[in-house]
């Protein structure tokens, strides 16, 4: 893992104690505003007038007025700064987004620096307050405000009401609960980097402290999301704790921050044991410099940044099976945090006990997760164990702090939280099934939320009994109860469950198929019940499909890792990961623990093609195939290569490893085929047997787009089994396929008809073309072919005597996900489940628009082509598939709210 050295940052004061007084000319520091002309280029003038009022409405905090003020002279020994104002457009705040990175041009022409300030609040009960920035990747900082018109009493700005205004607003507080603020130095950047664009100005930064006179707690409680920061945390203010938390979260924090913190340990002279704190805060902060007016006198100084330990303790195999250190390592890497994260795997305890020892005096160790079988053994080891699971003798994570190694189990806690995203706990009637190690604090964490009663079960009774019998003076305190039962109770006390915590084995690996108990019991349950899984791994157990299917509520066990993981870092490292934070871990837990199969589409850029790409790209990875290319292709790897290109197509099958191929390409026009046999056989199916034989090579399942084209049309209401008799070469080179693998096991032969939907972009142009003719020239166009005529109040022609079942291609891809899904096999008809006449369907999109389906012409068609009555029976395929197909009226209801 690689590490950017923070940017440069100098101290220009430091140790110094300047009270500021609400009456600005009693203050000890002041800053003196003088007018000066400042030349603004016409086009970023121009763009700022032309964006200010969205911005103001946007901002409403920062955006009082449209002045900004700029320090360009220091002067250490008057004990002032000085600014200067002039009343022209917010470009400041601008110059933050991309859109107006120009501001940096404007700040070099006038060689401009801006002033700045860094508040450090202290509560009442010896906390430091800090903020997590919103719109900054989750950075920690301190408070700073804006300066405007409001704050300024003759040519002096009122720092103390300034600062007083911002610490109200973000932390919504009153001025009342303000003690004292006072200045302790100040530091300059050179350049800041933040979020958005590298900004070429120079940022002076007037530290603070701002003392108040409440408790963190009302701090905590009083606070809203603000304009800066979406929640805040505090740290004991003692100097140990401050720069440990710092130091461990570095790459996190506002580089003015740091400066800021600095600043805070040097101020009114502390010890020497604090002067060597400062000295570990050096990695990224240069040492104060003398800085003349005029010019600076820089030191080029930047220590490496100290790289700190986090890793997982675990057996000689779990570097093979657990998919915690992707999800740490990927944690770390987003924060940009300087972790290193390592995998101790061993069977032999006294090697763990020897690297557990030689960890804890290494002064680059954060902590630990701890698995089995050493949550024991590391549990000997601690120093400090939490409370709560003293008892139970077992923890997951160690975390070094001041010498000393503390014990927790985040487990319970975790499933916990990841329960109340569900529900609250409040008044429920909660089971557990299993008693082992991971059920041991459960009870603790569900009386706390109020539950009313508790059902305890496991298999081996004395271990159920022993679990109820330690928390049952903690639950009769509360007025609640809790009782231990045997398999043979629980048919009595199903029907009154509201939460069932499956901490079992049953179906993890190994017992996939298992549940903690049978399908009788389910049915015993009131209507959505929670059921809540400790099993990560399948991600949906038995039991969570099985109730999921009865429509109760279902808590995956991956929400319990990555919840009792977000636990585990906070003792860590002093900070509660955001919702966001939380998300990215599932996401790289679920990708660790599935990892996305590998489909191949053919036909990716058609219209069908283009339509599977962009809906199965969510969980698959996706390989496109097509000899055009889309502008926005949404492919994770498209080839623009003809499916006959038999070289080239092998190739991909050996570069990549392929779970399914979905087969779309095809020359669908009935004309062309009849008119050049020899491209059709090559192309429709000399490509799809060549294709099917890689799949089939690779072991992979095949799934081959049909057609209602393999009959004759004489009869209508087709089954999968009917009699093919084809009446064109499309139809006859679809039959020559399916009859000879329809009965591999591999391979999954999907029928549709008349597919229609959204045009792709690529084919707008040619419907362009084609909209103003009364035929049908594309059967897919006809929804829109339809409501362009009778918009333009123009007549199109559509056959009275032509029967199939229309199908929208979001229908299509339901259906195809289930096939995929279920692993189906053999012929399966894809299609709508209503039989309707081109005519019949021209006048049901005409309703459904409100338009006049008087400018519709019935004909009789007499296309030698196209079968009269090609309807399929879809009765044994719905079936198959679990799914209700969609008739005319609710496919086009869907597809007029995507297209218009």
């Amino acid at each position: 893992m690689e590490y950017k050295s923070l940017e440069k940052i100098y101290i220009l004061e430091d140790n110094i104690s300047q009270l500021i007084s609400s009456n600005p000319d009693e203050s000890e520091y002041s800053i003196i505003v003088k007018n000066q002309k400042i030349n603004i280029p016409d086009k970023i003038q121009k763009e700022v007038d032309l964006n200010w009022d969205n911005f103001k409405n946007n901002n409403t905090r920062c955006a009082k007025d449209k002045t900004t003020f700029f320090f360009n002279a220091y002067d250490k020994y008057a004990r002032c700064d000085y600014v200067f104002s002039e009343q022209f457009r917010y470009v400041q705040a601008f110059g933050r987004s991309k859109e107006f990175n120009k501001y940096s041009c404007l700040v070099a022409a006038n060689n401009l620096t801006a002033l700045s300030s860094m508040c450090l609040i202290l509560t009442n009960d010896k906390k430091m307050i800090f903020g997590i920035k919103k719109n900054m990747d989750d950075k920690i900082s301190g408070f700073s405000g804006y300066i405007n018109d409001d704050f300024i009493m003759e040519n002096k700005v009122d720092i103390y009401r300034y600062l007083t205004n911002t610490i109200k607003d973000e932390l919504n507080i009153i001025s009342e609960d303000i003690k004292k603020i006072v200045r302790i130095g100040q530091a300059y950047s050179p350049n800041i980097v933040d979020s958005n664009d590298r900004l070429n100005n120079k940022v002076y930064n007037n530290n603070f402290i701002v003392e108040l006179k409440i408790s963190s707690e009302n701090v905590i409680n009083n606070f809203k999301k603000s304009f800066q920061f979406n929640r805040i945390i505090k740290v004991d203010i003692n100097d140990n704790e401050i720069t440990d938390f710092i130091i461990k979260n570095q790459n996190r924090f506002s580089i003015h921050c740091i400066a800021a913190v600095y600043n805070y340990l040097s101020y009114e002279d502390r010890n020497n044991e604090t002067k060597i704190l400062l000295d570990s805060l050096n990695f990224n902060i240069i040492p104060k410099v003398e800085v003349k007016i005029g010019k600076d006198k820089t030191v080029n100084i930047i220590k490496k940044l100290k790289i700190f330990n986090w890793g997982l303790i675990g057996n000689s195999k779990i570097k093979y099976y657990s998919i915690a250190p992707k999800m740490w390592i990927e944690l770390f890497e987003h924060l940009n945090y300087p972790v290193n994260y390592f995998i101790l795997s061993e069977d032999d305890e006294t090697i763990i006990l020897d690297k557990l020892n030689k960890l804890a005096k290494d002064d680059t160790f954060i902590g630990c997760n701890i698995a089995m079988p050493w949550k024991t053994v590391a549990f000997k080891e601690c120093d400090y164990i939490d409370y709560n699971i003293k008892k139970f003798k077992t923890i997951n994570t160690i975390v070094s702090k001041d010498n000393t190694i503390k014990g927790y189990n985040t487990d319970g806690r975790g499933l916990i939280n990841s329960i109340k995203e569900k529900t609250t706990l409040k008044n429920k009637v909660v089971l557990i099934m299993g008693a082992g190690g991971a059920s041991q604090t459960l009870p603790l964490y569900l009386i706390k939320d109020r539950i009313k009663s508790l059902y305890v079960c496991d298999i081996i009774n004395e271990k159920s009994e022993n679990l109820a019998n330690h928390y049952i003076d903690l639950f009769q305190k509360e007025n609640k109860s809790i009782k231990a039962i045997t398999h043979n109770d629980l048919l009595s006390i199903m029907d009154k469950i509201d939460i069932i915590i499956n901490a079992t084995p049953c179906g993890m690996v190994g017992f996939t198929s298992k549940m903690a108990f049978d399908q009788t019991l389910i049915d015993k349950l009131e209507p959505n019940v929670v059921i809540a899984e400790m099993v990560y791994n399948p991600y949906l157990t038995t039991l969570l499909k099985v109730t999921a299917e009865k429509e109760h509520t279902i808590c995956e066990g991956m929400n319990m890792l990555v919840e009792q993981a977000a636990i585990s870092f906070y003792h860590g490292f002093g900070i509660e990961l955001s919702s966001k934070n939380k998300k990215f871990m599932k996401e790289i837990a679920m990708d660790e623990l599935m990892e996305k199969k590998t489909i191949i589409i053919t036909g990716s850029s058609g219209f069908i093609g283009r339509y599977l790409v962009s809906k199965l790209k969510c969980n698959y990875r996706i390989i496109g195939i097509d000899s055009m290319e889309l502008k926005n292709n949404q492919c994770d790897y498209f080839y623009k290569i003809d499916i006959n290109n038999y070289e080239r197509v092998q190739e991909i099958f050996v570069d990549y490893k392929i779970d399914f191929v979905i087969h779309t390409a095809a020359e669908k026009s009935l004309v062309k085929c009849e008119n050049d046999k020899e491209k059709a056989y090559k192309i429709n199916y000399l490509g799809s047997e060549f294709l099917y034989g890689l799949t089939k090579k690779q072991g992979a399942k095949f799934i081959f787009i049909s057609s209602d084209q393999v009959f004759d049309g004489q009869e209508g209401n087709y089954l999968e089994i009917g009699k093919t008799n084809p009446i064109n070469y499309y139809g006859e080179l679809k039959v020559i396929f399916e009859n000879k693998f329809k009965d591999e096991k591999d391979i999954a032969i999907c029928r549709t008809a008349l597919t229609f939907g959204a045009i792709p972009e690529s084919q707008s142009a040619y419907f362009d073309e084609v909209k103003h003719k009364e035929f049908l020239v594309v059967q897919g166009y006809i929804v829109q072919h339809v409501k362009y005529k009778l918009s333009k109040r123009e007549y199109i022609s559509l056959p009275k005597n032509e029967y199939m079942n229309p199908t929208s291609v979001e229908l299509l891809y339901n259906q195809i996900s289930k096939v995929i899904e279920k692993d189906i096999t053999g012929i399966v008809h894809c299609c709508g489940s209503e039989k309707i006449s081109r005519y019949e369907f021209g006048k049901k999109i005409a309703k459904s628009f409100g338009l006049d389906d008087r400018f519709i012409k019935s004909e009789d068609s007499n296309d030698k082509l196209r079968p009269k009555d090609v309807s399929l029976d879809v009765k044994y395929s719905s079936e198959i598939l679990g799914m209700k197909y969609w008739n005319v009226d609710i496919m086009l209801r869907k597809l007029k709210n995507e297209i218009n």
